[in-house]
Formats: structure tokens, sequence, C-alpha cells
């Protein structure tokens, strides 16, 4: 993994309040692409919390800072877009298109 993906993965984790430390979760958590033709009742809910190792418990402060990187755009390779650019807060941590929109507003592709 790369210095910016490393980056924004630990944005990412302090912004939902999730633990950065590498220690493994008590359970890991696994996600599957619904098969083609499922309905929201084939999918498996996502769990209610993510547990926060023993020596690493989430904290207020961790989420409140977390929250402050997530809208920090000095956090991007040009300094001009945050994390909530794209993943808007209110529109469930999407960015509402049928398509993204990448860096430089170059449409992100599935290949």
């Amino acid at each position: 993994m790369g210095v910016m993906a490393q980056r924004k993965t630990l944005v990412l984790r302090l912004a939902f309040g999730l633990s950065v430390t590498t220690a493994p979760q008590t359970a890991p958590l696994t996600a599957q692409s619904p098969a083609p033709g499922a309905t929201a009742r084939d999918v498996t809910p996502l769990p209610q919390a993510v547990a926060a190792p023993v020596d690493n418990p989430t904290t207020p402060e961790k989420v409140a800072l977390g929250k402050q990187l997530f809208f920090d755009p000095r956090l991007s390779g040009d300094n001009s877009t945050s994390c909530a650019t794209c993943h808007m807060p209110a529109k469930a941590f999407t960015d509402g298109l049928p398509r993204a929109k990448g860096a430089r507003g170059k449409e992100l592709s599935f290949l």
C-alpha cells in the first residue's frame, strides 16, 4: 500500500472512530459482493458495532480528530479536496452521482 493510500486509510479509520492499530480484530470483518440479481434481503447486514482492541480503545478525542481530518482538504495531493468532498455525510457518505468522479473531475472506472 502506498503512502497516500495509507494516509487515506488512517484518516477514514479515525473519521469513523475505528481503531488505528494494526492489531487483529476480535472477529475479522468480511465483505462480499452480492450475486448478480440479488435483492436487499440477500445481502448480509452490516455489524452494529466494530470492536476496538483492548489496548487501543475508541475515545471521544479520537473520534473528534477523525472528524476533523475527514473534513480537512490539506490531506489531499493538492490540498484542495477533503474526504467529505466526495463522501458527503448528508448523502450516506456517497457523492450522489451514478458514476463517481475522481481527482480533478475524472470519472472513475471499475477496471
